[in-house]
């Protein structure tokens, strides 16, 4: 597989302005068995290693750029591939938020694929990180021994609600918003600037914080021209829906950064004060467990062996009669995707 073909992207899932590099994969779809057998298939190297070191280098054939990192492998297991006891991967393919961001001492289970005569991977492979209490296991033991993880019979599907709180809307109220705005959306960087300078309402933000990726922030004048900042937690890539929290800052002032750091608005909120909660999702939050469902009501991406996404149909399914429940397939609404689930397979019959 050539890396042109690992770097599908697909479009931005967010109702409020992103990083221009974020990121997001397309993986193959249809069962558990063709998805697990396709991907070892389709890598040049599998195995499970830990990194001891990540260092700067000038790239592969300048392919990543001066000053690429380098993650370094110690082979703990081998799956696939005739490899040495250390593998070197470049840690930054694709750019942005689709870099692999290896961490030392760190595991990782390693989808790997030959480009220009080197072993390279992305986020969006199957490499992904390990750690002692990970369902990634389940995939360990699957290339250990063959034998496929736990394959669910029917499902179960879990309908939630609550007011919503997220830093679109929010911000429609502290900045104000000409009637019948049906949509958000804060300033990019520049034009943030010059609202500052001239002294209008306005909002940019909605960045991912790398050195924490639980916030996701945002700075602005509100209508009264008092600066502020926002702190949205947990971000908007969280997998459960109804569960984000919003806070506000006061700034003494904004003032653009000389060094902008990754992840952060070139405007920064300088003393700010106290922090107030402005909404919190959990306090209205509802949930309740529907009847159980054929599994033709869903089509899954087993992205992970035991924890797909899936889209569901709205109308629901019902089991024949006397089939079996178990393991059932539980199914949460993902976080501002409609009709996208993140699911979990569970070994009894019955939802949590």
């Amino acid at each position: 597989m050539r890396v042109s073909a690992l770097l599908f992207l697909t479009w931005m899932v967010v109702t409020w302005p992103v990083p221009a590099d974020a990121c997001s994969c397309v993986f193959g779809s249809g069962d558990l068995a063709t998805n697990l057998r396709e991907a070892l298939d389709s890598a040049d190297a599998v195995f499970h290693g830990r990194v001891v070191s990540v260092e700067r280098s000038g790239g592969f054939l300048g392919l990543f750029g001066r000053g690429s990192p380098e993650a370094t492998f110690e082979v703990i297991e081998r799956f696939k591939g005739s490899l040495g006891t250390k593998v070197v991967l470049p840690s930054s393919l694709g750019g942005g938020s689709c870099e692999s961001q290896f961490k030392t001492g760190d595991e990782y289970l390693v989808y790997a694929f030959m480009d220009e005569g080197h072993l390279v991977t992305t986020l969006c492979s199957r490499t992904r990180p390990i750690t002692p209490s990970t369902r990634r296991k389940v995939e360990l033991d699957w290339l250990r021994t063959g034998r496929l993880p736990l394959v669910p019979v029917a499902l179960q599907r879990e309908t939630v609600q609550c007011q919503t709180c997220n830093l679109d809307t929010v911000t429609s109220n502290l900045v104000g918003l000409p009637p019948g705005n049906t949509c958000n959306l804060g300033l990019q960087d520049p034009e943030a600037a010059i609202a500052l300078r001239e002294g209008r309402p306005f909002w940019t933000g909605g960045y991912y914080n790398w050195d924490d990726p639980t916030r996701m922030t945002a700075v602005g004048l509100s209508r009264e021209l008092r600066p502020f900042e926002l702190i949205q937690t947990p971000d908007a890539s969280t997998d459960e829906t109804c569960r984000q929290r919003v806070s506000l800052r006061w700034c003494e002032r904004l003032e653009a950064s000389s060094a902008k750091a990754r992840g952060q608005p070139e405007l920064r909120c300088i003393n700010p004060g106290p922090e107030q909660e402005v909404c919190d999702e959990t306090k209205s939050r509802t949930a309740v467990w529907g009847p159980k469902e054929s599994l033709q009501t869903a089509t899954c991406t087993w992205n992970t062996p035991d924890m797909p996404t899936c889209e569901l149909q709205k109308e629901l399914q019902p089991l024949a009669e006397k089939a079996p429940t178990s393991p059932l397939l539980v199914c949460s609404p993902a976080n501002g995707l409609l009709g996208t689930y993140r699911c979990r397979v569970v070994a009894g019959d019955a939802a949590p």
